[in-house]
């Protein structure tokens, strides 16, 4: 038996910044439906450890 699964998005690190810092974008409109569990959102370990050095750089 195969489990139910949304359907997933890759983001690459651009698309994660933007999901993350302006809603009114079609990556941020996807973050809300991944929120709502309607999709699954990916990134890889790159693109979270450069919003990572982004955050600790400018924070």
């Amino acid at each position: 038996m195969m489990e139910w699964r949304p359907k997933g998005y890759l983001f690459d690190t651009n698309n994660l910044i933007r999901a993350l810092f302006d809603e009114n974008t079609a990556e941020g409109q996807l973050l809300d439906a991944a929120n709502a569990g309607y999709i699954e959102l990916f990134a890889r370990s790159k693109s979270r450890n450069a919003l990572l050095a982004y955050h600790e750089y400018n924070c």
